[in-house]
């Protein structure tokens, strides 16, 4: 997993889009664990950072995801919107576990760890810039629950997926 780079070559760091009015900056998986392509997104007018992802489990992952989340968020002052997959694939589980932070690294929304959810997410914009609306703050079961999860998930997926 993550062999991209036997397969493809990097392009060009492409800037923000405007969405309805808002600059919104995709660092795409594992572009957002480096500060630099944050960085960039908001030196060229990036308002909010949305962050698609497949970021695999493994025990404690959560915790250096929303670490790592945090870092961009404070480095670049603005809210940033994390959505990580969920379920089996070949030889990963995906844990989803979802979130959104607001300027400062503050805990805007949390979504469940294992099992689908959608949720809408508000943004205001403020004197300081744009800032999500405080939403569910879906709690996590523990480690042993969370490995528990993965292997009942990672069997029943491949089960469905291979037949």
């Amino acid at each position: 997993v993550f062999d991209e780079e036997r397969l493809f070559d990097s392009g060009p760091l492409a800037g923000p889009y405007n969405l309805n009015g808002v600059r919104i900056g995709t660092p795409i998986c594992e572009d957002a664990w480096h500060e630099d392509v944050s960085e960039a997104l908001a030196e060229s007018g990036a308002e909010i950072l949305v962050v698609p992802n497949g970021s695999p489990y493994y025990r404690n992952k959560f915790d250096r995801r929303l670490s790592a989340m945090v870092a961009r968020v404070v480095e670049n002052d603005m809210p940033l919107v994390y959505l990580n997959m969920v379920g089996g694939q070949d030889d990963q589980v995906f844990d989803g576990g979802s979130f959104v932070l607001n300027r400062g690294g503050r805990l805007a929304m949390q979504m469940p760890l294992f099992d689908e959810a959608i949720a809408h997410v508000e943004f205001v914009r403020g004197d300081s810039g744009w800032e999500a609306v405080e939403g569910e703050k879906i709690a996590h079961v523990d480690e042993w629950e969370q490995d528990y999860r993965v292997m009942t998930q990672g069997l029943t997926d491949y089960m469905a997926k291979t037949g």
